[in-house]
């Protein structure tokens, strides 16, 4: 297993927690998609706005978040939490 906690851990991948324990990544159906789109969106720009420094990479990575309905990869979903813990932005009641 991993040093991740409890909740995050996942048997089917012992490497870490599910995409869907990382925002919700891999929901099938569309209006879920549309709703998860909006609201990554949402937190996206409240990382962009909430004044931490970020990196041009990160800028432009949480920039392309907003404009890009894709799903993220999983390493995506990863530094999108990293990122939006540093800002302070709670996205759990986004989800």
């Amino acid at each position: 297993m991993t040093d991740a906690p409890p909740e995050m851990q996942n048997p089917a991948n012992p490497g870490g927690a599910s995409r869907n324990q990382l925002g919700g990544c891999l929901r099938n159906n569309d209006r879920d998609k549309a709703v998860e789109t909006q609201q990554l969106q949402q937190v996206a720009l409240a990382i962009l706005t909430s004044g931490i420094q970020c990196t041009r990479k990160a800028g432009s990575f949480l920039g392309q978040c907003i404009a890009d309905p894709k799903p993220l990869t999983l390493k995506q979903a990863e530094w999108f939490t990293q990122l939006a813990e540093k800002a302070g932005v709670d996205w759990e009641i986004f989800r």
